[in-house]
């Protein structure tokens, strides 16, 4: 190859691997646009509130038993010490009456309970408010379901984001190696050059 053509091969090479070089920044910067989305979906990710089941502990309610002349057990179903009268349900045989007053309800100054209405003895159960908790339930799958959109959201964002950045990954691994190869070639010819340059001063030297 002569000096002319050695000289434009190089300055065809230098200005390549400039181009390389300016594409290698451009892919970078890239990455890093991919990279604050990946933060801001994993932030995002963090925000999220898992929803929480109800717990049927946390619905119990105070309601009372008591017996009648004839000895059978009744249950009040409702009853929150405002009213004078109730709905019981007899618990041997299931029976339900409402507007039942036996009479007016005693309460405990310490517990807060009541023990007495009239002449019969009250007996405070604990009983899940199984409409107050039905209503906690269904609040919670409508919420675990926003939740799972959320998610899936969240993971198809990510999921295209590392796919972006892997192939940007594979643009820039390519161009390192046409970098690597194209300084190889600057080397090469920069000592021819330098070979010829050399020649020709010892040729007009003499």
């Amino acid at each position: 190859m002569g000096l002319a053509a050695t000289q434009t091969r190089f300055l065809q090479l230098t200005a390549r691997k400039s181009n390389v070089e300016y594409k290698g920044q451009q892919i970078n910067q890239q990455r890093t646009v991919l990279s604050n989305k990946s933060a801001n979906a994993y932030q995002s990710m963090l925000t999220l509130q898992v929803p929480t089941p109800p717990s049927t502990s946390d619905y119990i309610k105070i309601q009372y038993q008591y017996k009648d002349a004839n000895g059978a057990t009744w249950q009040t179903t409702n009853y929150d010490g405002n009213n004078s009268t109730m709905t019981v349900k007899n618990l041997a045989t299931g029976e339900v009456q409402n507007n039942v007053n036996i009479g007016k309800f005693e309460q405990d100054a310490i517990t807060g309970r009541y023990t007495k209405a009239g002449n019969t003895t009250l007996t405070p159960v604990e009983v899940v408010d199984n409409d107050a908790y039905d209503d906690a339930y269904n609040q919670y799958t409508y919420q675990q379901y926003l939740y799972e959109q959320e998610m899936q959201v969240i993971n198809a964002q990510t999921a295209i984001i590392q796919q972006q950045d892997k192939e940007l990954e594979l643009q820039l691994q390519q161009l390192d190696t046409e970098q690597n190869e194209i300084s190889t070639e600057l080397e090469a010819l920069d000592k021819v050059l330098g070979d010829n340059v050399d020649g020709s001063f010892k040729t007009f030297g003499g």
